[in-house]
């Protein structure tokens, strides 16, 4: 269930490598510009991958026959009545913050690689567990998405 919007069964699946790509298909489709959302601009702009229609492939269904479906997209920004200082104090508390096990991790540093953040949200010393910064990240998940 989601937090916000309404739930809709739109009976397509979107597939790639390409997460970024995956995220700017459906944003196609909810009529939302992928380069407005600041982590995904973040992701785009760090290369990890194609976020204009130009530059990804798409095979099977026209997403075109997708939009204006019905679908119901919440605020994007329900924060802008709330002061930064409150906003960082709330986040901390209220948004879930990606955790290492330290026991299950390899070191192998694909979540320092993966974070779009700038500076990056993950440090990391050679063979060792890295440490996150949560005052740099962005909730992204794309750490948790590329742990192996």
């Amino acid at each position: 269930m989601p937090e916000k919007g309404v739930t809709t069964h739109p009976d397509l699946l979107i597939v790639s490598t390409d997460p970024v790509a995956v995220d700017s298909a459906a944003c196609r489709i909810l009529g939302i510009d992928l380069l407005s959302l600041p982590f995904l601009r973040a992701a785009y702009e760090s290369g990890l991958g194609a976020a204009r229609e130009t530059e990804i492939e798409i095979r099977g269904a026209d997403l075109d026959a997708y939009t204006g479906r019905g679908f119901s997209v919440p605020s994007r920004n329900p924060t802008r009545a709330v002061p930064p200082f409150l906003w960082r104090v709330a986040r901390d508390l209220f948004i879930g913050k990606p955790v290492i096990d330290a026991a299950a991790c390899i070191a192998c540093g694909e979540c320092v690689a993966s974070c779009p953040a700038s500076p990056k949200s993950l440090a990391q010393d050679p063979q060792k567990v890295p440490l996150y910064r949560y005052s740099s990240c962005i909730r992204c998940s794309c750490c948790q998405e590329t742990c192996p």
